[in-house]
């Protein structure tokens, strides 16, 4: 392999989730989880004029086209040249069209940026120019490349001692049908279309996944065609004016960072005001200016035709005259003041629109804004529409949440807006019914059969179509959890899951290692449950740093995804968050635990116990009372399997430990 004879040039990649590389990508990330090495090849796609790539340059991958922008990949090409190849984009291939791609072996990849477009220009690494390039395979200089490895290998450290990353990101491998659901429901909002309001419903329980399953809907690639998503999260501003102020500004925000340039972002902004204000006003001035400021100077210089001279000074003197009119006008309104008084009580149009309140301002400017944004095409239709995702409203109080999915509708009764715009409404059905019992509680009060039957009709006057995420079963609790911890799992064998630390301890002691009673290293004995293998006298606790950078590369062992697994499975009501919930309880519980001095090695005895211990405390209120409490007072019970399981399995002096760390990682 030739290496690189200008080392100190890199290439930068671009990336855009809405294109076909987006499945790609997840493989890379997958194949990067799984290799010992952490690193995965891959193919690249490059513009054309950029043929000249070597083996061993720097390569980092630019995520655009949506936000956040920024870093979220690199590695090193591994051979040289650039070589023709399948088009990435699946119509062009089918069209037999292809495309150059350079050959690199990544060594991090995220489909979130850990260094964005901002913070790189904040930090003084490259210009705006570089960042915002549209073609891929662009050159880094020099300059630039140093600064920017320092940064990325300084956040690139940071991301990944964050542990427990996965737990919180929201790019965890869609699963239980929900990529299916959202392809089905993107193609429904495309091709629901025309002059009535468009409100969708998506029911589920806090927790169930609806936002989730929203990102799902606008990662489809047709989505993002035929959209442009606004997020409107409800409970920020629950004060009236704030709350519609808040939705004004959601949307002109994406209607100017739609812009594709600091150019057309401020032609944005005047026909916006354009369209707002009074066209004539202007119209009038600059024809007025330009006229006039002709007409001067034409005189200076040439001698100017009579017909030319005629028409200009005329319109120069009407000017005048319609100064000298509009002074008149207003002596008259101070000298006429009654005769003006008539005149409008006369001929007014009566008018209460100062009484509408700020939502009515609000849809005024809307309908500017939607009309000046997204205009119909040469036949009268509109490609392009807003998807307006509500969020967070189930978090409201109830008079709040019925404000707001009451207001979303009438707004959709405005034609304009209507055409425009389609509203996706997440919440807690459960919630939004409660709201609107309580808003007719008074006029059916005692009479529940009318309040169920007038909840219906609410729903079926809100929601034009309507889905729900129900309960989940034992096999998709399994299924979410399994793709929760992917490539997080350690690969051992069935035998060596097998060995614990007795067997360990015997087998040091017999051969001399350690003495009996004498503490052993805890990433020797974990060693050991990897490889089987034991160490010499020697090399028993030499060079522990070594080992701790070799013991972390995965977060659970088998024994304990079969525990976890099986706890998740007995619990019949958790959602996905709480999935996420009981594993991150887990992994803090044990990671505290063996941090104490005498739980320095974790067994699969251990394991059971935390798992069961978590198990028995999901449905207990500890704000009443405490962790300890709860665990005592059924460790004192002789017919209770959890009580039978802890005492059989804990030795003496582990059991204040368990309840010590319990009360930390169970706070609710």
């Amino acid at each position: 392999m030739k290496q690189n004879e200008n080392p100190e040039e890199g290439i930068l990649c671009i990336w855009n989730p809405s294109d076909d590389r987006f499945a790609r990508l997840d493989e890379l990330i997958d194949e990067i989880d799984k290799n010992p090495d952490s690193t995965a090849r891959g193919i690249w796609s490059v513009a054309q004029k950029y043929k000249q790539m070597q083996a061993g340059k720097r390569v980092f991958l630019l995520r655009l086209g949506v936000e956040p922008k920024g870093l979220v990949g690199s590695g090193r090409i591994v051979r040289d040249g650039v070589h023709k190849g399948r088009h990435y984009d699946s119509k062009k291939a089918e069209e037999g069209l292809t495309t150059n791609y350079i050959d690199v072996l990544w060594d991090f990849l995220s489909r979130e940026p850990i260094i964005t477009k901002e913070e790189l220009l904040q930090n003084d690494i490259g210009d705006e120019k570089l960042w915002r390039t549209q073609g891929s395979g662009v050159t880094i200089k020099s300059e630039i490349l140093a600064k920017l490895e320092d940064f990325w290998n300084a956040r690139r450290g940071s991301f990944e001692r964050d542990r427990y990353r996965h737990l919180t990101a929201d790019d965890m491998t869609p699963v239980i049908g929900v990529a299916e659901l959202a392809g089905e429901l993107s193609d429904l909002l495309i091709n629901l279309e025309g002059d009535a309001p468009i409100l969708i419903g998506v029911f589920g329980k806090w927790g169930r996944g609806k936002t989730f399953l929203f990102k799902q809907i606008w990662n489809y690639p047709k989505s993002r065609d035929h959209f442009y998503r606004v997020d409107f999260h409800a409970w920020k501003f629950q004060k009236t004016p704030a709350l519609w102020g808040y939705l004004y500004e959601a949307i002109a925000l994406k209607y100017y960072d739609s812009a594709t340039n600091i150019i057309d972002k401020r032609l944005r902004s005047l026909r916006l005001n354009w369209n707002r204000e009074s066209k004539w006003d202007i119209l009038y001035f600059l024809t007025t200016f330009v006229l006039g400021a002709f007409y001067v100077i034409l005189q200076s210089k040439i001698e100017v035709p009579g017909w030319l001279n005629l028409i200009l000074g005329g319109f120069v003197s009407l000017n005048i005259l319609s100064s000298l009119t509009s002074a008149l006008l207003k002596t008259w309104e101070k000298q006429s003041s009654k005769a003006k008084e008539i005149y409008r009580k006369y001929t007014k149009k009566l008018s209460y629109a100062q009484l509408l309140g700020i939502q009515a301002e609000v849809q005024k400017e809307l309908k500017v804004l939607m009309e000046t944004w997204i205009r119909k095409d040469d036949r009268g239709g509109i490609k392009n529409r807003v998807l307006l995702f509500v969020d967070d409203l189930d978090r409201c109080s109830e008079g709040t949440i019925i404000e707001v999915v009451d207001s979303l509708r009438v707004m959709l009764e405005d034609e304009t807006i209507a055409k425009r715009m389609v509203v996706v409404v997440a919440v807690d059905e459960s919630i939004l019914k409660r709201a609107i019992s309580l808003k007719y509680d008074k006029l059916f009060s005692g009479q529940p059969t009318k309040i169920n039957k007038l909840t219906r009709e609410y729903f079926d006057k809100l929601f034009l179509a309507s889905i729900k995420l129900g309960k989940l079963n034992k096999g998709e609790r399994e299924t979410i959890f399994d793709a929760l911890t992917r490539g997080k799992t350690e690969k051992v064998s069935k035998e060596i899951e097998k060995s614990t630390e007795n067997t360990y301890r015997r087998t040091l002691t017999s051969r001399g290692i350690v003495q009996e009673g004498e503490e052993i290293d805890d990433l020797d004995y974990e060693s050991f449950l990897k490889t089987g293998s034991v160490p010499t006298k020697e090399k028993a606790h030499r060079n522990s740093n070594e080992q701790q950078k070799s013991s972390t590369k995965f977060e659970i062992s088998v024994a304990e995804r079969e525990a976890l697994k099986e706890s998740i499975s007995n619990l019949d009501e958790l959602t996905p968050r709480q999935i996420r919930i009981f594993y991150l309880r887990y992994v803090l519980g044990r990671d505290f635990l063996k941090s104490l001095k005498k739980l320095r090695v974790w067994t699969n005895e251990d394991i059971k116990v935390l798992c069961s211990m978590l198990e028995f405390l999901n449905d207990k209120d500890v704000l009443k009372k405490s962790v300890s409490e709860y665990l005592e007072e059924e460790y004192s019970k002789d017919n209770s399997e959890y009580a039978s399981l802890w005492k059989r399995l804990l030795i003496p002096g582990k059991k204040e430990n368990f309840l010590q760390v319990l009360e930390i990682v169970v706070p609710y």
